[in-house]
């Protein structure tokens, strides 16, 4: 999967671009194919959400899922990137049975946003 590519290293950071139009062009190529392109290419939906609305940041995401932060699209002026939780406080710890991953339900105190972590 592609962000399993990017986390591990096999996609290099300068060949991201490329890689996810490559690898949503693969998705669109297959025949009969159910799979959401999200689960396709590995991320969650609030991932994908933000990297369709802005592709820009795409390096934010991969960040944000290798050092296990939330993701936003809001400016949090005291973190690099600008598009990551760092102050948030943990609300729940939830099951995704479908997916078998952990997820902590989570809120930042800078914006409000209430977002998942998966561990």
């Amino acid at each position: 999967m592609f962000m399993d590519d990017c986390l591990d290293g096999t996609i290099p950071t300068g060949s991201r671009d490329a890689e996810i139009d490559k690898a949503v062009e693969a998705w669109h190529n297959i025949a009969g194919n159910t799979q959401p392109l999200n689960q396709f290419l590995g991320m969650t939906d609030l991932e994908y959400a933000i990297w369709a609305e802005q592709p820009n940041l795409l390096s934010d995401i991969i960040f944000a899922r290798k050092k296990n932060k939330g993701i936003c699209t809001k400016n949090h002026p005291n973190s690099n990137p600008k598009a990551i939780h760092t102050d948030y406080e943990v609300l729940r710890t939830t099951e995704d049975w479908e997916y078998g991953q952990m997820f902590d339900d989570c809120r930042c105190r800078v914006c409000g946003a209430l977002f998942d972590i998966a561990h």
